[in-house]
């Protein structure tokens, strides 16, 4: 028999995508223990961009982008977020925007 679409696997996947997953949970545990509410998670905007947490802050949407990390022997989280990166996220908050039918409130990026 043969199947089309996606091949599953049985190998975990990489230890660093489980952090990510990890980071992105406690992060918006933590926005939402702040009031934010969550309105979305690894939200895909296109093919190309997608935001790790979609929030609601009051009136003002709140894009996050969750860098996680296991030492700072990589890096701190912030310098990984780089001119591609924050353009990338720039372009999936407005292709976000553009979906709402009746946007309110300003955004921010956090």
């Amino acid at each position: 028999m043969i199947f089309f679409g996606r091949r599953r696997s049985a190998v975990a996947p990489p230890e660093h995508l489980e952090t990510g997953k990890w980071g992105e949970a406690i992060a918006a545990q933590m926005l939402q223990h702040k009031g934010l509410k969550r309105l979305g998670e690894r939200v895909r905007i296109g093919t190309r961009d997608e935001i790790d947490l979609v929030m609601r802050d009051g009136e003002q949407l709140v894009f996050v982008e969750v860098k996680t990390r296991s030492s700072e022997a990589f890096g701190r989280p912030l310098s990984a977020v780089d001119r591609k990166k924050r353009h990338t996220l720039s372009r999936g908050a407005i292709r976000y925007i553009k979906k709402l039918k009746n946007p309110r409130g300003s955004f921010r990026f956090d």
